[in-house]
This record gives structure tokens, C-alpha cells and sequence, in this order.
């Protein structure tokens, strides 16, 4: 610091300046104008996010009316008795609806066990490419 009588002046001159005074106050103000903008613009970004979700949501189907049950299984004729006369198998229909209860647990299994092996043996980029492929078709 410097406390001589020039620098006292010069110290009184500065505070007293208008020009600085301005600049000071141009600063603070532009500062407080970016600040309030990126406050508006994250309210604007949240709820436009919102609104999109929500469009997804209502624009989505009723999941009851959706049948979720594959279509194209043999088909079964039987007589009046209940006897099995035929099977009707059109393509890529060759195959019976059961439910999870109906299938052995260790089936369940297996096909847990193939499909994780599975993921092991593949090369890393290549399923991070089938996840960005993945998230690409949703």
C-alpha cells in the first residue's frame, strides 16, 4: 500500500471515478443478467423434459389392451370325445404357449446360464455398440 499524499490522492480519485464506477457496476450487472438467464434456461430445460415425459406417458397404450401373448402356435383339432385328430402348423408356428410354472426351474436356468456365457464371450465393444443400438430403437 502505499500511503503517501500522492497515493492517498491518487486512492480518492479512484473511489471518487466515475468511469470505474460504471464499469464496476456494468460488471455486476451483466453478471447477475448471466446468472438469472442459466437459472431460466434450467427451469425452461426441466420442464420441457417434464412435458416430453409426459406426452411419452399419455401417448403411450393401454398396457390391458395390448395382447402380449405371441401369436402363430400349432393349432390342435380334436373330435368330440377330446381325441387329437390333427395339428395344424403354418410357419414359424410350430411351437405351444405354456406359462413360467410349466417349465422346470433347471430349464429356466440353462437358459439363464447360455445366455450370461453368452455375454461373457462377446467383445466389449461390440456390446456397448448393441446397447447404443438398443437405446437407438426405443
Amino acid at each position: 500500500m502505499n500511503y503517501s499524499k500522492k497515493g492517498i490522492n491518487n486512492k480518492q480519485h479512484n473511489i471518487k471515478s466515475t468511469s470505474k464506477h460504471l464499469v464496476s457496476k456494468t460488471r455486476i450487472s451483466l453478471f447477475r443478467f448471466l446468472i438469472a438467464f442459466f437459472v431460466l434456461v434450467v427451469i425452461v430445460g426441466v420442464f420441457a423434459g417434464l412435458g416430453f415425459v409426459q406426452g411419452l406417458i399419455d401417448s403411450a397404450p393401454d398396457i390391458s389392451q395390448i395382447d402380449v401373448i405371441p401369436t402363430g402356435y400349432t393349432t390342435t383339432v380334436y373330435d368330440q370325445e377330446g381325441n387329437e385328430i390333427e395339428h395344424l402348423i403354418g410357419a414359424h408356428s410350430n411351437r405351444v404357449y405354456v406359462t413360467i410354472d410349466q417349465i422346470p426351474e433347471f430349464v429356466q436356468k440353462a437358459f439363464v446360464a447360455i445366455e450370461f456365457s453368452r455375454c461373457q464371450t462377446i467383445h466389449r465393444s461390440t456390446y456397448d455398440t448393441s446397447y447404443i443400438n438398443a437405446v437407438m430403437l426405443v
